[in-house]
């Protein structure tokens, strides 16, 4: 769960075959896009429409089975195989669910990095409201749940 987050994919995964020996294998993950995530694309509108910018596209940026195997396939790996792998995840706190979302997202988007705590309070407060009955809609007992769909991708340096 980690190259999508990488500026030159190309050359982050040559990097990884080239440092496996011969006949090693590489194993990643990444979450489908965001048309597999309701939720989280929900959270994106509310982030697009409060900030102006897409706050959580980029890990879901490499959701294309066939667009990740070519990636591989690109620098050298072979026998690459990419499987879906559905997840629940589980959040025992859906009231605080949405602070901690744009307190994350701040780490990454130089927009939020400018915000003094009064005004990530603000936002988190207005992207809170614009969530509450999607949050809603995921409590099951006294947690949130959100269907998630990864990809699961090895390859195989020769």
């Amino acid at each position: 769960m980690g190259l999508q987050f990488f500026p030159d994919k190309p050359a982050t995964l040559a990097e990884m075959r080239r440092v496996l020996a011969s006949g090693g294998r590489v194993g990643l993950a990444v979450w489908q896009g965001l048309d597999r995530h309701p939720f989280w694309a929900t959270l994106n509108e509310a982030l697009l429409k409060r900030l102006g910018i897409p706050a959580v596209q980029i890990p879901f940026s490499l959701g294309n089975p066939d667009e990740l195997r070519a990636l591989l396939t690109a620098v050298g790996f072979s026998g690459v195989e990419v499987q879906p792998l559905p997840i629940t995840t589980r959040f025992r706190d859906p009231e605080r669910f949405v602070p901690l979302q744009v307190s994350a997202s701040a780490a990454a988007i130089p927009s939020l990095q400018g915000l003094d705590a009064h005004a990530r309070r603000e936002l988190a407060d207005a992207v809170q409201a614009d969530m509450e009955s999607t949050i809603r809609g995921h409590i099951v007992e006294d947690y949130m749940e959100i269907p998630m769909h990864a990809l699961v991708v090895l390859g195989r340096r020769q």
